[in-house]
């Protein structure tokens, strides 16, 4: 008979999938909302030298309207893997307790840790929250042990 998980079990598997489902939101806000605000102008020049200056424009523009170069693309990229990661080895871990698991648990919640660090001029504070839950399935996993293991 096969008996549910735990509740340091469902603290892992809960922490891990908000870990992710945080991260990927706290993502697209921080390159798709309107963050920035531009303004530009216009000088107007005659034929005699004479230059008149145009109206400014002001706006706001997101992340991924100003570009992005092709290194942010690849951190980025590297970023929502582990957040994957992290969910995915957090609802496996807390299924199977697999060791194997754990580990792709805590290198992914590394890694995203040292993007929080990195970054935290720019989109650190925006994946905090989702470094945190990681932080805390890692944690959970630790002590977390499947009451009948499942095979995964």
């Amino acid at each position: 008979m096969r008996r549910g998980i735990g509740g340091l079990q469902w603290i892992e598997l809960l922490s891990g999938l908000a870990a992710c489902l945080v991260g990927l939101l706290a993502l697209g806000y921080a390159l798709f909302a309107p963050l920035a605000s531009y303004t530009s102008g216009s000088d107007t020049c005659t034929s005699d030298g004479v230059c008149t200056r145009g109206p400014d424009v002001h706006g706001r523009i997101s992340l991924a309207q100003s570009g992005l170069s092709s290194e942010a693309r690849f951190f980025l990229s590297v970023l929502v893997v582990c957040l994957i990661v992290v969910a995915i080895s957090a609802v496996a871990h807390s299924l199977s307790g697999k060791p194997d698991w754990r580990a792709w648990l805590w290198v992914s919640t590394i890694i995203i840790l040292i993007f929080v660090v990195l970054g935290a001029l720019s989109i650190g504070p925006f994946i905090a929250p989702a470094g945190l839950l990681a932080l805390v399935a890692a944690c959970f996993s630790l002590g977390a042990r499947p009451t009948t293991p499942a095979r995964l």
